[in-house]
């Protein structure tokens, strides 16, 4: 999500660094099914693919991955929803064709 934010690996995500509609376009490109995000359902559980109608009611926790956690929220409110995925993971090709350079200018 930093990447799509910054253009840069390795940094941390900030609400307003960068393009701030990024985590908006992200979860955009997850609900058509254009990038793949991985998640656990649990703590000690394995990886498995974020199915991409997950993405119309959720979203990131942008408060969350400021402070390092990758985790999905209910992105409505009235929305119930007993699912939450953390320490979320996609590929970087996925990343680097959907966010080029020009993405952020």
């Amino acid at each position: 999500m930093a990447y799509a934010a910054t253009g840069q690996w390795g940094q941390r995500y900030a609400l307003h660094a960068g393009k701030p509609a990024a985590l908006h376009d992200c979860r955009q490109l997850a609900a058509d099914g254009e990038i793949t995000i991985w998640g656990k359902r649990r703590p000690n559980g394995v990886f498995e693919a974020v199915p991409k109608e997950f993405w119309l009611d959720n979203q990131v926790d942008a408060l969350a991955l400021m402070r390092g956690d990758a985790r999905t929220q209910i992105a409505a409110p009235g929305v119930r929803s007993d699912i939450t995925f953390t320490d979320l993971m996609t590929k970087r090709a996925h990343f680097e064709r959907e966010f080029p350079d020009d993405y952020r200018r």
